[in-house]
């Protein structure tokens, strides 16, 4: 017996296994083996890439036609079920399959019996990406409000594709499109951030294709994204301190971390200070004025995870005291 011979019984005896579908599915968008990577960083994970042809105007199926990356990672097990898991980014504007490597380990046991779908959303990643020109770091960070309008408007401009179809409706009719390219009848939605709404349209529009929802982060339809940024932040960050001061040893290792933080917000306003920073591309030394915006940047990202919101008390403090 060959072990081509060997592989195809093997697959009727072992049940959730079919290789002529899966062989089939995988050719129906050129499925080759591929890495998926974190831009800027050392995350990785392997898998299966391919590429779906869509109509840029859904309305002109005849039309420009756009390239959507599709990327799958196989279940890890021996038996898979036949519904995958499908991973809706944040953002808007993260791409699936450049974001998956940060939180695979977090759903390991997931990929243990199902398969993982991602689609970078249209304009994201490698699916056509609406991408402004190169800004350097250091200009995008000198930026005033008054240049923002003239920039955004030299971005529109550049851009070779017609941002009224890049919407999120639009985008899942891509996402099942993929779905169905690849064979399966039904699907479960993972989405995190903005990948909550998305997750949403998406069972709106096809609800007979949903095993089941995660979402993570509730963004809501009616919710303007990012009018309740601020609000929400400060709420988190103060919180965060509270419990610092309800702790005995972190209130008197770092004693009054609130007020501190106010203080310093008023001063950064008043006088914004120069901090000397590696840059995360090149890691070329540069010099760069730290004012009211780039810290609220700052403490928006530390408070993202319990790791990094633990380190805020200290941070506050020696950025206070030193």
């Amino acid at each position: 017996m060959t072990s081509r011979s060997a592989i195809w019984l093997l697959c009727l005896l072992l049940p959730g296994v079919s290789l002529a579908q899966d062989e089939q599915a995988g050719d129906a968008l050129g499925m080759e083996n591929c890495e998926l990577l974190v831009p800027g960083t050392p995350l990785s994970v392997r898998g299966q890439c391919g590429w779906l042809e869509r109509p840029e105007n859904p309305a002109e199926p005849d039309g420009r036609k756009i390239s959507i990356r599709v990327a799958r990672i196989p279940a890890r097990g021996r038996v898979a079920e036949p519904d995958p898991l499908v991973f809706f980014a944040g953002g808007p504007g993260q791409a699936a399959t450049e974001s998956w490597p940060i939180v695979a380990g977090a759903l390991r046991k997931v990929n243990e019996t199902r398969d993982i779908l991602l689609v970078d959303q249209r304009g994201t990643g490698q699916s056509n990406p609406l991408k402004c020109p190169q800004i350097e770091l250091e200009e995008a960070l000198l930026a005033d409000w008054d240049r923002l309008a003239p920039m955004t408007q030299a971005c529109l401009e550049s851009i070779d594709s017609d941002p009224r179809f890049y919407t999120t409706t639009i985008a899942m009719h891509d996402i099942d499109a993929a779905r169905e390219a690849l064979g399966y009848e039904q699907v479960n939605l993972y989405g995190g951030s903005y990948g909550t709404r998305a997750a949403q349209v998406y069972y709106r529009l096809f609800p007979d294709r949903v095993r089941s929802i995660v979402l993570d982060g509730v963004v809501p339809q009616t919710l303007g994204l990012g009018t309740e940024h601020a609000k929400k932040l400060d709420q988190a960050i103060y919180k965060v301190l509270k419990g610092c001061d309800a702790d005995p040893e972190c209130a008197e290792r770092f004693p009054d971390t609130a007020g501190k933080l106010r203080g310093l917000i008023r001063s950064i306003a008043e006088e914004p200070v120069e901090v000397t920073v590696e840059h995360p591309t090149t890691g070329k030394v540069m010099t760069l004025p730290f004012g009211s915006e780039v810290m609220s940047s700052a403490l928006r990202f530390l408070s993202y995870s319990p790791e990094t919101q633990a380190m805020l008390p200290m941070l506050i403090h020696e950025a206070a005291t030193e």
